[in-house]
């Protein structure tokens, strides 16, 4: 038994202009549906990598810095194939002004460095990161709700 013959499908390419517009589709309904939040506490630095050069930075009050970028590096790893479309970072506590550096396929690598203070309690709060992955809608509504006095509450002053 023949199968019936399939119009309008191409299998296996997924490099031409069509393809490319559903990725963008597919990746614009994730970041819609998921948000993935992840906090650190007393990081000593925190970096990563977008495949493009497209950060942003964002004006959020209470934090001391705030950047939203696209195209970023798995936390798992990997190449711009398994990249986060948009992913936003918000700092709290003493951080020092991000070095953002240019990489030669277009990307870019930003890391930002915390000044631990010595005469703190042990154990207290010194700085706070957020990761946040959902598109920029949603980040939005999520700072626009967050409560960044009460997180620079736990901070040691």
């Amino acid at each position: 038994m023949a199968l019936p013959e399939r119009r309008g499908l191409h299998h296996g390419k997924s490099d031409g202009p069509a393809f490319v517009a559903f990725a963008k589709l597919n990746a614009d309904g994730l970041g819609a549906m998921n948000i993935k939040v992840g906090v650190g506490v007393n990081a000593s630095s925190y970096e990563f990598v977008s495949f493009v050069a497209a950060h942003t930075v964002l004006q959020v009050a209470g934090a001391t810095y705030a950047v939203a970028s696209s195209q970023v590096q798995a936390l798992s790893g990997g190449g711009a194939s398994a990249a986060v479309p948009s992913v936003a970072f918000v700092y709290l506590g003493k951080w020092a002004p991000p070095a953002i550096r240019s990489l030669g396929d277009g990307g870019e690598r930003l890391n930002i460095s915390s000044s631990a203070d010595k005469t703190a309690p042990p154990l207290s709060v010194q700085t706070i990161s957020i990761r946040m992955e959902c598109n920029a809608a949603l980040r939005d509504v999520i700072l626009k709700h967050m409560d960044f006095a009460a997180l620079q509450s736990l901070l040691a002053r």
